[in-house]
């Protein structure tokens, strides 16, 4: 009624269509200003997140230095500085300025520090030149991974050459209930047998899960997660003691894709296993919080190839396919999506492995 009374009708007509358009270009609403912290491969916990200033990644001082072995720290609220020190360094900055000295050697900084919350931010890249660590941030996961000196870091997936290789990540899922069965595809995501699915493939209450890599067959699982809203999975398989690390894949970069891309999937599509298939990608879309992907590529998908993995042009994964079009284009979560529930699930089972 406001609209009537104060719009005429062609001025309504706009604004209802602008905020129409708002709405379906709206980003996705996935703590899309949420930022992690790794040092030497431990997620720290952290009372304050990293943000994003002008293209710097500024993290929070005190638990990362801590964390690095620098454990003596104090603020001097009068001249906004912080002082900190430990075995063979000692620190001291300015909030606001970009200038701090490093055992008595004056460094500039590539951004000022800011306080939020009560805890001062510095920028990522002053970790490593102040206390010689190794620091760089990875956009798929939002994560800065922060190594100190002499820490050693596990060796990376081997990942794939060749679109051959990506038959080693494949999963071919057969699952059932009491009354019904059905197939479907998996990814390995982890050498220790972490699986990345979809959720409608996995979830219910089945009376089996036969997951099938190359000849061998894995029945025993765990389930880790589920998300409704993305349709994705994340599932352990039971390895045997003289059962060898599993092939993974590396992951890529899923939120630099573009249109035109080319793509690769490989999946079990009506049951026929291990079937690769190129595309491009034809749309990308990030307007709805609730649609379980965003991604149209013209890699074919069919029946069963849910819970397929998506892949770049350097064999790189970058998503999860849910289910086709009725040209049987392939649709896909993008990979920056679940990144964090990847990560997670990987630190929950390497520290069970260790209790």
């Amino acid at each position: 009624m406001i609209c009537r009374k104060h719009f005429t009708r062609p001025t309504a007509l706009i604004i209802c269509l602008v905020l129409i358009l708002g709405l379906f270009f709206a980003a996705p609403a996935h703590a899309a200003d949420a930022y992690s912290v790794r040092v030497d491969g431990k997620l720290l916990s952290l009372d304050v997140s990293p943000a994003m200033v002008n293209s710097r990644l500024m993290v929070p001082f005190r638990p990362i230095f801590e964390a690095l072995g620098v454990t003596r720290m104090s603020y001097d609220e009068s001249t906004r500085t912080v002082y900190a020190s430990g075995a063979d360094v000692s620190i001291s900055l300015r909030v606001g300025t970009t200038q701090a000295y490093v055992n008595g050697r004056a460094r500039t900084l590539d951004a000022a520090p800011f306080i939020a919350n009560g805890r001062v931010l510095v920028p990522l890249r002053f970790v490593s030149e102040s206390l010689g660590a190794t620091a760089d941030y990875d956009a798929p996961s939002r994560t800065a991974l922060i190594n100190s000196p002499g820490y050693t870091k596990p060796a990376d997936p081997v990942g794939a050459s060749k679109e051959s290789d990506l038959l080693l990540f494949n999963v071919y899922i057969e699952a059932g209930t009491r009354t019904s069965s059905w197939t479907g595809t998996g990814v390995v995501i982890h050498s220790s047998g972490i699986i990345l699915t979809n959720r409608h493939v996995v979830e219910g209450s089945l009376t089996f899960l036969h997951s099938y890599i190359g000849d061998q067959l894995y029945t025993g699982y765990e389930l880790f997660t589920v998300n409704r809203a993305r349709d994705y999975a994340i599932y352990k398989i039971t390895l045997g003691r003289n059962d060898p690390p599993l092939s993974a894949p590396i992951f890529g970069d899923s939120s630099s894709v573009a249109v035109g891309d080319s793509v690769y999937t490989c999946g079990n599509p009506e049951g026929v296993r291990d079937q690769t298939a190129r595309g491009t990608v034809l749309s990308i879309s990030n307007s709805d919080p609730n649609s379980p992907g965003s991604y149209i590529t013209s890699a074919r998908a069919r029946p069963g190839s849910s819970g397929s993995g998506l892949y770049d042009s350097n064999f790189r994964l970058i998503g999860v396919v849910w289910g086709h079009d009725i040209y049987d284009n392939s649709l896909a979560v993008p990979l920056h999506y679940i990144i964090r529930q990847i990560r997670e699930a990987i630190d929950y089972y390497a520290a069970a492995k260790a209790a």
